[in-house]
């Protein structure tokens, strides 16, 4: 079939809109939990001892990206590609091949992290700690985070199989639903129990190693893995000449977004890196546009430039794009409105965090157009760009992190945030044009543009003349009216026929499944 048949082109944009619905209920499931996590751990733990468990918690994900070995992406790139061909041995064979990598390395990074840990405790936090955890406090909680790096490493790559097969549902359930909730729970449970910021450390791994046997599982329904006729096949040269350039990827991105903690760790007290730790918090939960939509655009980008539909992969990022932009815009107006007021919501000693919080929300209105970008090129087999792009983005946070966290503390670990992320936008822009020809650019954005103009100008004009003001109700009926003023003006401008396709989509769902009840 031909790239540019209407028939196919229609396809892709509906399949990226149904998996970004199925993944949107647990996504938003997710992010109440987040939320109701963010309101009570802090609470409870205090600014200090949430920095202590933030710092921790970078610690383990050092491990786990370090002993991923770059097989995310590998993975989910070469399970999208052998699925698309119904290769079912070579499927098992990634399958298998990166699973004995991942949980090996990932035991001896565990014992790396053990053998340290008491020289961490020390030599972390050289500001004042402001009466926050001892140093064998700081120790216990690195030890027992250390135990839970395999397991969530074994359990993302788990979940970007299921993903790489488009089991949408039994992911979104694992990964966005029970892990965050029971881990909740859990937090909650251990923490009433006594067991302090210790507990909530080990209330990660539980909660983890539970889900890994959920999710191992959920990928043995969707394919079986053993059985006597279950043959697998691996291609490891192949397959290790994609990864291998994405170890450096998972780890020097991963630094790249975390050299700004680990600075102010080093700078600034756990007082401060708990406000920070909160910031970052926050800002994952703004990221849900981006998360909805690229659930199912990564694993198809991966099949569409291994099949060589370049022209339908252009007209699919530059639909999935818009439909990010639109969906981001109103949150970030809101944040940028009254960030104070966000961060006061998690507890009055966190609102200094305010400003940082507004500084990054502000980059997500780039990240809408890139990231996509940036996940296609890598599916596209050009992991080595990749890497060099996380190279730079480090360098950049550690020179602005240098340069501006002693001097502004907070704010200056945000700038550092920023100008990495800012960079990675402009990279994987350029990139994606150049190699793929992709362009987010269309005239339709020009209506989301405008509705967030006028939802921004009309709620300013609210504060500056009194009628809102920078309290809970007034963020709340600021909330309202950038909604209700973007909203308006969307459908005053018009639907584009992409969204009308995925609203008559919706609607022949609902309608499907309010016919089903009534039999």
């Amino acid at each position: 079939m031909s790239e540019s048949n209407p028939q196919e082109r229609d396809k892709s944009h509906l399949e990226v809109a149904r998996g970004a619905g199925i993944a949107g209920v647990g996504v938003f499931w997710e992010i109440g939990v987040r939320l109701a996590s963010i309101l009570l751990v802090p609470r409870f733990l205090g600014p200090a001892n949430y920095g202590v468990f933030g710092f921790a918690m970078r610690i383990a994900e050092i491990g786990r990206r370090v002993s991923s070995a770059g097989l995310y992406d590998g993975l989910m790139r070469y399970v999208a590609i052998h699925h698309s061909r119904q290769e079912w041995e070579k499927l098992r064979g990634a399958i298998f091949f990166a699973s004995k990598i991942i949980l090996g390395l990932g035991l001896l990074l565990t014992l790396v992290i053990l053998l340290f840990a008491p020289w961490i405790a020390v030599h972390s936090f050289q500001g004042d700690s402001g009466g926050g955890a001892a140093n064998e406090d700081v120790e216990g909680v690195v030890r027992a985070v250390a135990v839970a790096a395999p397991i969530v490493a074994f359990l993302t790559l788990l979940v970007r199989a299921l993903r790489g097969l488009k089991k949408v549902g039994a992911a979104t359930a694992i990964f966005s639903v029970f892990l965050p909730t029971a881990r909740l729970a859990l937090v909650l449970g251990l923490f009433a129990l006594g067991f302090g910021v210790l507990g909530v450390a080990w209330a990660v791994v539980i909660s983890s190693f539970i889900a890994c046997l959920l999710a191992l599982r959920a990928l043995h329904q969707a394919i079986p893995l053993w059985g006597k006729d279950k043959k697998s096949i691996v291609e490891k040269k192949e397959f290790l000449a994609f990864s291998i350039p994405l170890v450096g990827v998972d780890i020097f991105s991963f630094l790249a977004l975390n050299a700004d903690f680990f600075l102010l760790v080093w700078y600034a007290s756990q007082v401060d890196a708990g406000i920070y730790n909160a910031v970052v918090r926050l800002m994952l939960i703004l990221t849900l546009p981006l998360t909805l939509v690229q659930t199912l655009l990564t694993p198809m980008s991966a099949a569409l430039s291994g099949e060589g539909k370049l022209q339908e992969l252009r007209r699919l990022y530059t639909t999935a794009t818009r439909w990010i932009f639109t969906s981001t815009v109103p949150v970030v107006l809101i944040v940028l409105l009254f960030s104070e007021v966000f961060l006061g919501v998690v507890g009055n000693e966190y609102a200094e965090g305010g400003n940082a919080l507004a500084l990054l929300a502000g980059t997500l209105l780039i990240a809408g157009f890139a990231n996509p970008a940036g996940y296609a090129v890598t599916m596209s087999g050009r992991s080595d760009i990749t890497l060099v792009n996380a190279i730079l983005c480090f360098i950049a946070t550690v020179g602005v992190g240098l340069w501006l966290i002693p001097i502004y503390g907070i704010l200056g670990a945000a700038a550092a945030r920023a100008a990495s992320l800012l960079l990675n936008n402009v990279l994987t822009l350029v990139q994606g044009r150049w190699l793929l020809g992709l362009n987010p650019f269309s005239p339709s954005l020009l209506k989301p543009a405008l509705a967030g103009i006028l939802a921004f100008s009309a709620t300013w004009w609210g504060i500056a003349n009194g009628w809102v003001n920078q309290s809970h109700t007034g963020a709340l009926v600021g909330g309202i009216t950038v909604f209700v003023v973007f909203l308006g003006t969307l459908l005053l401008c018009g639907l584009n026929f992409e969204d009308k396709e995925v609203i008559a989509e919706i609607r022949k769902a609902i309608h499907k499944r309010m016919g089903s009840t009534k039999r």
